[in-house]
């Protein structure tokens, strides 16, 4: 079994709901991004929606970190 096929497993039995899932996944592919040589060297940050909104939201009038299906930005 692969290192990602056990992530996501444990990521399956920890979160009680679909929402905590989906942010337990967010948090480990802004990680993957991040610390993967070859998305390393593409991308100086990673932000979930949320974290965007809270450093570029402003700027855009964009105030609601509610998910609505965008994960990364």
């Amino acid at each position: 079994m692969s290192a990602l096929t056990n992530l996501l497993q444990s990521i399956e039995k920890i979160t009680l709901t679909n929402r905590d899932k989906g942010t337990s996944f967010e948090n480990l592919m802004v990680q993957y991004f991040l610390n993967e040589p070859k998305y390393a060297e593409l991308y100086t940050e990673v932000l979930s929606y949320a974290d965007w909104v809270e450093k570029y939201g402003e700027k855009l009038n964009i105030t609601d970190k509610r998910d609505y299906g965008i994960d990364l930005g």
